[in-house]
């Protein structure tokens, strides 16, 4: 291992971890000032053989949340050969405020052109949580009025 390495950017071409592309052993962290859920992120010199790994810190710890191939039929990994990953509802619904992508192993490579996220609230409730609190207020709405 190298160690942490700086994401360098390519105009026009994408993010990179070291020296060219993402690749061998390496990953893009991403860090965010509030929290967010990851929707998708979009990559170019992709080809047949390339696969991705998507992790999101959570209580002090990576989670893979979703990994998979680009779905391309290419052998070359050209600029031009660009994939959009589209996360599924289960890891859409991973708040928090780092992310990481990366490759699944030594055969991959690839630069995240760019991401989609969206902005949460600060403290990520569980939907039942939600729930519990909006019967809570009404509660409390109906014992004032009576």
């Amino acid at each position: 291992g190298h160690g942490p390495q700086t994401v360098r950017t390519h105009a026009g071409y994408g993010l990179s971890v070291g020296h060219h592309m993402i690749d061998t052993k390496e990953y893009a962290k991403f860090e965010f000032s509030h929290y967010v859920s990851m929707h998708n992120f979009y990559a170019s010199y992709v080809d047949k053989f390339d696969d991705y790994r998507v992790y999101a810190y959570i209580a002090g710890d990576y989670h893979m949340i979703q990994s998979g191939d680009f779905g391309v039929g290419n052998y070359t990994g050209d600029n031009y050969d660009r994939a959009t990953v589209y996360l599924d509802d289960h890891a859409k619904g991973y708040v928090a405020k780092h992310f990481v992508i990366g490759v699944d192993d030594r055969h991959d490579d690839f630069k995240i052109r760019h991401m989609t996220v969206k902005k949460m609230s600060e403290v990520p409730l569980p939907a039942g949580g939600l729930l519990l609190l909006s019967a809570l207020g009404l509660l409390a709405y109906r014992r004032k009025t009576s």
